[in-house]
């Protein structure tokens, strides 16, 4: 049997429009994973980031009680020093309380 030419055009247009839409939805695919792949590198991303950032955070913590701990050494010894040259030198108290506001 042969198909008639009305017919045979309406299953040309039939596959033309499933073709067209599985073309779309092909589309649609590779535009959801490529978005779900640039989600996933984007929260890679900030993991890292974060991480480094605690890492920095950590570091400069570190630093600043290492500072703090210096300074009061160095006040510590500031502070021996003085009395030590108070008691050798024996300085009148007008001369220790004028020494003592310059600390």
């Amino acid at each position: 049997p042969t198909l008639n030419d009305s017919t045979l055009s309406e299953l040309r247009e039939a596959g033309s429009r499933l073709t067209n839409e599985w073309k779309s939805k092909e589309r649609d695919r590779e535009a959801f994973w490529q978005k779900v792949t640039e989600d996933e590198e984007r929260e890679d991303r900030n993991r890292y980031l974060k991480a480094a950032g605690e890492k920095q955070l950590k570091a400069a913590e570190g630093f600043l009680v290492a500072e703090s701990q210096h300074f009061e050494m160095e006040t510590a010894q500031l502070k021996d020093r003085h009395i030590h040259h108070i008691r050798e030198n024996d300085i009148t108290s007008s001369q220790v309380n004028e020494t003592n506001m310059m600390l």
